[in-house]
């Protein structure tokens, strides 16, 4: 007898005849099922690699937390990347010995994970500024930069005029022709965007940043 696994294609029955053969998706050479769901890791959305399909659970060690916020976690039964994603942000400040420190710590790690530039290492944020901004969802800078007009003005630390940051005259008139006018509206613009800005240096940009710092 042939040790070899036979294949065994799906077929289709209805009321118990046999109908036909199911369609199968022709996998590419990728390996990446096409019909595969994706899921979302932060702000990303991935597509499985796994066959098309996900794996179950991703240990939390995946993270590299340090061992005080690993071990609060785990006593709380969050001991996998997939829980800790689904936790609400107020769940986990709920967490006894859990602060915004600690917070900031896992969403340094998750945002590492999909590339993105976290809040948490924007060290011109104050915890108070800190914890304004991930009560309304924004745990990123890119989060900052995808939000509509309408939202900004919604978020009153974004919100704020550039009035508040005290810029020299030149700078304050190169972001105001360039419609730039609110603090929120300054995080969104990346250093390649103000460069482009007529009469907006290097110089100009390195005050917008110390002006930040003070701000907050």
């Amino acid at each position: 007898m042939s040790n070899k696994i036979q294949q065994i294609t799906p077929v289709q029955f209805v009321n118990g005849r046999l109908i036909g053969v199911l369609p199968q998706p022709k996998t590419p050479e990728n390996g990446v099922n096409p019909l595969a769901p994706t899921y979302r890791k932060g702000n990303v959305e991935i597509s499985p690699s796994y066959g098309g399909t996900r794996p179950s659970s991703t240990p939390l060690e995946a993270l590299d937390l340090s061992a005080r916020v690993w071990k609060i976690l785990v006593r709380n039964k969050i001991d996998t990347l997939e829980k800790l994603e689904q936790t609400p942000v107020k769940e986990l400040l709920k967490l006894n010995n859990l602060g915004l420190t600690s917070l900031r710590e896992i969403q340094i790690k998750l945002a590492e994970r999909t590339g993105l530039t976290p809040l948490g290492s924007l060290k011109y944020l104050p915890d108070a500024t800190y914890e304004k901004l991930i009560k309304v969802g924004v745990y990123t800078l890119e989060d900052i930069r995808n939000l509509s007009d309408e939202k900004l003005q919604q978020i009153p630390v974004l919100n704020n005029s550039l009035d508040n940051l005290s810029v020299s005259v030149r700078t304050y008139n190169c972001l105001a022709r360039a419609g730039i006018r609110t603090i929120g509206r300054l995080m969104q613009a990346t250093d390649e965007e103000l460069l482009q800005i007529k009469n907006f240096n290097e110089g100009c940009v390195s005050e917008v940043k110390e002006k930040l710092e003070v701000y907050f």
